[in-house]
């Protein structure tokens, strides 16, 4: 499918969904598993070692793969070699000779034409690189979007709203239509690729990150920022070495006038 018929990694995870085509347990393949099929030595019966590194309580580094360890006919090949340098060839050409700004100018067209961003739209997108793409060549998503100015805090929800000067405001709409849900679903906008609880979170992170940066402005060489890896919250370091984590709550309305913090 991937040679042949020319899909996507995305299109072949979900076209083996569809078909019911079993995976390990009770998974459903997705964008990962065809990739390392695809990708990886061992299914032309290559073992491999030293494809990642990590010290103690540091970050994981990729190796590059000229530095890899290949023990060669480890395995019973299940893919000829001329069908997976293919593979490798048509994978290689979609991201290596597209510059940083190529893929940058890409997300801005994403989000001219939806709107947001998020890693469902750009899994959809047939002519989006993927999200590994991104956090390979930047780091992570959240660094990708930083870098084409997406990720304020008053990019996400209503806030977006009030901060345009030729919108109404909120407080019109849900007099008008009940909600904002409910106006959003009267343009056409809010299936779950559009909306929900990821512009929460995302509007939530982009609080804490900003949050984060005031206060090490504010206390310049005693307070620095302490960043180990895509996945784990960055935190705050005191010049004694005391470490700190910050934390946004949202406040719901349970009864009344009372409000509670979920944390």
């Amino acid at each position: 499918m991937f040679i042949s018929e020319g899909l996507t990694v995305y299109g072949i995870a979900n076209e083996l969904n569809q078909r019911a085509v079993p995976y390990t347990g009770l998974s459903k393949w997705d964008y990962q598993a065809v990739y390392s099929i695809l990708t990886h030595p061992k299914y032309v019966g290559c073992h491999v070692y030293g494809r990642t590194s990590s010290r103690l309580y540091t970050p994981k580094v990729r190796i590059p793969k000229a530095d890899w360890i290949l023990a060669e006919k480890a395995f019973e090949p299940m893919v000829d070699q001329t069908a997976f340098f293919a593979a490798q060839r048509i994978v290689t050409a979609r991201t290596i000779n597209k510059t940083d700004e190529e893929l940058l100018d890409k997300l801005r067209m994403l989000l001219s034409r939806e709107g947001r961003l998020s890693l469902r739209l750009i899994q959809n997108s047939a002519d989006m690189p993927s999200p590994s793409t991104y956090r390979l060549r930047f780091g992570s998503m959240r660094q990708a979007y930083q870098l084409i100015g997406y990720g304020r805090p008053g990019q996400f929800g209503p806030i977006l709203i009030k901060t345009c000067r030729d919108v109404p405001s909120p407080s019109t709409y849900r007099g008008r239509f009940g909600s904002l849900r409910r106006a959003y679903e009267l343009i056409g906008y809010g299936r779950p690729d559009q909306f929900g609880s990821i512009d929460l979170r995302r509007r939530t992170q982009a609080l804490r990150e900003e949050l984060v940066g005031r206060i090490t402005a504010l206390f310049p060489g005693e307070v620095s920022i302490v960043r180990r890896g895509e996945r784990w919250r960055s935190r705050l370091r005191l010049r004694s070495g005391l470490t700190v984590s910050v934390l946004v709550a949202r406040s719901k309305r349970v009864w009344k006038e009372t409000v509670r913090w979920q944390i």
